[in-house]
């Protein structure tokens, strides 16, 4: 904390004080605060530009599930926040797709945070998920393995649709 305060005054960042002293919440808080600060200062504002039809095709929910292709910086952020994980660092990684999965609509805080990986062999464009867990990096309840397997089936189908371009930063 004491060496982000000190990278972010020498950013210029004048009115930066430090408020977390009596609780863990309000230190996490100003914590994640000042990392997307520093973030936006070292490496700028992502857009990941995906093809129309890949939110078409992710997005469709899955009965009380709806999946977020996430394409923004600020997507990520938010991610990593609610979830509190390291997303937010894979916004420049071209070979990864991320997906949040909300149970019960779009702004819910019962989630889960999805890594796809993309690799090419033989001419041909593969996907694995990687990762797939919950809040705090937790495993995710055994509720989510068909949720999982359909948005593996969407995914799966944009990339290989005609269409499927690799991510545009």
């Amino acid at each position: 904390h004491i060496r982000m305060y000190t990278e972010l005054k020498m950013f210029g960042e004048q009115d930066l004080k430090w408020y977390s002293v009596e609780s863990k919440d309000e230190f996490r808080k100003e914590h994640l605060d000042w990392t997307d600060k520093l973030q936006h200062y070292k490496m700028g504002v992502y857009t990941r530009i995906y093809p129309e039809y890949m939110y078409e095709t992710i997005c469709k929910p899955i009965g009380e599930y709806y999946p977020i292709l996430l394409d923004k910086s600020s997507n990520y952020n938010d991610e990593s926040n609610t979830q509190s994980n390291c997303v937010k660092g894979y916004i420049g990684k071209p070979s990864c797709l991320i997906v949040s999965i909300r149970k019960g609509g779009n702004e819910s805080f019962e989630r889960a945070t999805i890594e796809y990986k993309l690799t090419k062999q033989d001419d041909i464009v593969c996907v694995d998920r990687v990762q797939s867990l919950g809040k705090f990096n937790q495993k995710l309840e055994v509720e989510w393995t068909p949720i999982l397997l359909k948005l593996d089936q969407q995914v799966l189908s944009c990339v290989r649709d005609k269409r499927f371009e690799t991510v545009k930063l």
